[in-house]
């Protein structure tokens, strides 16, 4: 295949608690990464679980990303319950990953060399992430990211390690950060690699 970006981790249909609200919203990091590099003009494709029919909180991704993966019933898209408490402040409060913790790294597309980046998303754990970073590179997948999340870093740290290892670039937050590396300032990439760190409303 050739794309510019080939995300695996995709949608899921969320419930968002912020400001005294509480709302329905299309969520997932592979969604968001893959929707953001469209915007910016990059041929993006997401390997994840495709719902048919296509619920109308995910219909505007279908023109926009080249989606592949195995077809699933929208009952089984992940769901996510998460909680917003200002600044920068976020809690997972219920995670159910339905038919994505049945995707297969061997299920990826065979030959992955004319893609520039295979990033791999959150995947229910960081072994599974794992799996498909050590996949696309047999596949070969010229340059690989990865990201984590607060939940991996506290109860996978040693995986969350291992991953950054393996990552070209790997993204997290500043909580994150501190978890694996004691502080933001204490954050250093391996020679040749790149770690990004978002600070919430100050940028990255």
């Amino acid at each position: 295949m050739t794309t510019d970006i080939l995300v695996v981790g995709g949608a899921s249909l969320d419930i968002l608690h912020f400001a005294g609200q509480t709302v329905h919203s299309a969520g997932g990091a592979g969604l968001y990464t893959a929707a953001a590099a469209a915007r910016a003009g990059a041929r993006a494709a997401m390997f994840a679980p495709r719902p048919d029919p296509t619920p109308a909180a995910l219909q505007p991704a279908i023109s926009r990303i080249d989606w592949l993966g195995p077809v699933a019933p929208p009952g089984q898209l992940p769901h996510f319950e998460i909680a917003h408490h200002g600044g920068g402040k976020a809690e997972l409060l219920n995670a159910r990953w339905g038919a994505e913790a049945r995707l297969s790294s061997a299920e990826l597309p065979p030959d992955l060399s004319a893609v520039s980046f295979v990033h791999v998303a959150a995947l229910g754990t960081t072994r599974r992430q794992l799996d498909f970073v050590r996949a696309a590179r047999e596949r070969g997948a010229r340059r690989v990211s990865a990201g984590t999340y607060g939940r991996a870093v506290a109860n996978e740290t040693e995986d969350v390690r291992a991953l950054l290892a393996l990552a070209d670039l790997f993204f997290m937050n500043e909580n994150e950060a501190a978890g694996l590396f004691g502080s933001v300032d204490a954050a250093r990439a391996a020679p040749g690699k790149l770690i990004f760190v978002t600070l919430g409303s100050r940028g990255a």
